[in-house]
């Protein structure tokens, strides 16, 4: 069995496939995760700086909050980036069995 002009041309478009929908899955979990320290640390600001005016430390922590905040957003997302990459994978196999996966023509109806 080898491969065909089609399978050639197709298959790199499913790959890219199954990572977009997890790159969906983990931006949103990064905007809402964003958003919750965002409000968090608008309740607790504390500032002692006038507005506009940054220090060092605080563009370092802001720094640091975004780092926490894309890697609480992968640990909270990998649930479900496991289960839609199983998903393709298992209907990638499965239409990979089928003739029309294997680049069979279908004959019209007569």
């Amino acid at each position: 069995m080898g491969f065909t002009p089609i399978a050639l041309q197709v298959v790199p478009y499913l790959l890219v496939a199954v990572g977009v929908d997890n790159l969906f899955i983990v931006a949103r979990q990064f905007d809402i995760r964003t958003a919750e320290v965002e409000a968090a640390a608008a309740a607790s600001d504390t500032s002692t700086t006038e507005p506009g005016i940054d220090d060092e430390g605080a563009t370092s922590r802001r720094r640091g909050a975004k780092a926490t905040v894309m890697a609480e957003s992968l640990g909270l997302s990998v649930p479900s980036v496991g289960i839609t990459s199983i998903t393709s994978c298992v209907a990638l196999l499965i239409a990979g069995t089928t003739e029309a996966g294997r680049g069979v023509v279908m004959k019209p109806y007569t």
